[in-house]
């Protein structure tokens, strides 16, 4: 492949998938926010919360975020180099065994919900009693949907390896709007409660499923049931899985500790739901661009690193990365200001303005972490694929025991509680997860030449500049409207707030950038009028 096909055959994929996390963000945001809004808190933090979010949906990641970087690289290897049969022996191989330790999970899962509950949250059956049978009810009808999501990851994989990207990522889409259908029908059409969710959720996992079958097409006459255990890909596959498994527990752990297990220590229900909402943002926006884009770029890395091409590897990420903070850099200091006012706007139903007031505290905190957390995406796929996973996942484990250590000292050992337990558990994440950004950059920098270090430092300083022009301006626009008078009330006056604050911060936004001469938003503005003029002379 020629140099310049690279950036090319990147950034087809990476708009194709963008379009799709697009698509499936935007459901995704809607259905968060209207289920959040349609049930009881209580229902939504046992239900969803515990039962879904923390405990099925982290068990899928765990298998998706191992299958991405160990099976993808070799699943491409072996197609190119050998045949697309031997590619699909591998395949088969890991979907025979995932299928058989799925169910042995699930069951599992089935079988002892109320020690799960029990061991891993404060809910216990006589203090948070109605909790703990909500959680545990919850555990046990969800667990087939796991099931489906888990063997979504794989799908997902085979279909990247074949460069279809939009099916792909359409999946997730496809299974979060039946989720919000079922939901907003099981409210205002069955009264079905908390039970249309469960539906939801498992049905949901099974229509994901099918759209990846569906994009996979013909090439599912490959798919047969297969233990070969002696497959040489499958072993190389195995041995990179192991460190990425020990990787991805950690952060799993983590993510449940501080989002979960902490929170339901304190008396107050409500900020398992307020720090969730808080997250929301920030990965809402990083899986729409920087994730979307570094999907698409893995299979290049992968072919770079196979040439040995590490001075195009290290233009590319250097190039891609300024990019990405040129954005989000401003736009997480500007959502200091602006999460608070987007929150009331969101939220709808069963929320009160106490628990507005806190998810909007936990969003302005979390956001802040937006430029770590897409730069983090570029660096692991360069990890993945050079095959330094061991580096790479060491750094995790660090980075996610500094952010737990944190979360338990501020709010168990010193005993805050409310804003200030959310603060807590979100700065620490935020604080711990840039320090793992810098610790990856650093280690990356040593056999890859990329982001020269006096360079960057500066670039960083002029979009910290321009961040803390785009805060101040709409700062000062709440600031104005907050002098009118008390008629100005409800859902339209709090879109003109948000709308005009947006607009405040993006005129001080393109204003800083011209000042400063930060090129890289210009270069991605010519590009994109490139490609529309392309577009509407080719249908002249």
């Amino acid at each position: 492949m020629e140099t310049g096909s690279y950036d090319k055959g990147i950034i087809k994929a990476g708009m194709a998938v963008f379009l799709a996390h697009l698509v499936f963000k935007a459901v995704g945001f809607v259905q968060f926010f209207v289920v959040g809004g349609l049930t009881e808190t209580v229902q939504w933090e046992c239900l969803y919360g515990f039962a879904f979010d923390g405990v099925i949906f982290s068990l899928f990641l765990v298998g998706e975020e191992m299958i991405g970087p160990a099976f993808l690289p070799l699943f491409v290897e072996e197609k190119e180099k050998k045949s697309e049969q031997t590619a699909w022996s591998l395949a088969n191989t890991l979907l025979s065994c995932q299928m058989l330790l799925l169910f042995l999970v699930m069951s599992l899962l089935m079988v002892f919900p109320e020690e799960l509950a029990g061991i891993v949250t404060y809910f216990d059956s006589d203090t948070k009693s109605d909790n703990f049978d909500l959680a545990v009810k919850g555990v046990r009808a969800m667990a087939p949907a796991l099931l489906c999501f888990s063997l979504g990851s794989t799908t997902y994989m085979l279909l990247n390896g074949y460069k279809k990207f939009f099916l792909a990522a359409f999946g997730d889409a496809v299974w979060k709007a039946f989720v919000l259908v079922s939901v907003v029908a099981g409210v205002y059409v069955f009264d079905a409660g908390w039970k249309a969710l469960v539906v939801g959720i498992v049905v949901g996992s099974v229509l994901k499923l099918l759209t990846h079958l569906i994009g996979l097409g013909g090439r599912l006459r490959h798919l047969k049931l297969s233990f070969d255990l002696r497959n040489p890909a499958f072993r190389t596959m195995l041995w990179l899985m192991l460190p990425l498994l020990l990787g991805v527990l950690f952060a799993k752990c983590r993510d449940f500790y501080n989002n979960i297990t902490v929170l339901s220590s304190l008396e107050a229900d409500g900020l398992i739901k307020a720090n969730a909402y808080g997250r929301k943002l920030f990965q809402a926006i990083g899986m729409i661009v920087p994730y979307a884009l570094s999907i698409a770029m893995f299979p290049f890395f992968c072919d770079l690193v196979s040439r040995g091409d590490k001075d195009k590897l290290g233009e590319i990420i250097t190039r891609s990365g300024r990019m990405l903070l040129s954005v989000f850099v401003p736009l997480a200091i500007f959502c200091v200001v602006l999460s608070p006012e987007l929150v009331k706007l969101l939220v709808i139903g069963q929320f009160s303005a106490e628990d507005a007031r806190l998810a909007g505290i936990s969003m302005a905190c979390y956001t802040l972490v937006l430029p770590a957390y897409g730069l983090e995406m570029f660096l692991m796929q360069a990890f993945f694929a050079k095959k330094k996973i061991y580096l790479a996942i060491f750094a995790g484990i660090v980075f996610s025991a500094l952010s737990v250590a944190i979360s338990y000292v501020g709010v168990i050992q010193l005993d805050v509680g409310g804003e200030a337990a959310l603060m807590t558990v979100s700065l620490g994440y935020v604080v711990s997860r840039y320090l793992k950004t810098a610790a990856l950059l650093l280690i990356l920098k040593r056999s890859v030449p990329m982001f020269q270090v006096l360079d960057t430092c500066a670039f960083l300083v002029r979009l910290c500049i321009v961040g803390v022009l785009c805060a101040a301006s709409a700062g000062v626009v709440f600031a104005a409207l907050d002098t009118l008078p008390s008629f100005a009330v409800g859902r339209l006056w709090l879109v003109f707030r948000v709308g005009f604050g947006t607009v405040a911060g993006m005129g001080a936004f393109f204003a800083g950038i011209w000042a400063l001469r930060i090129e890289e938003v210009g270069e991605m503005r010519d590009w994109t009028l490139r490609k529309l003029a392309s577009g509407l002379r080719k249908r002249l």
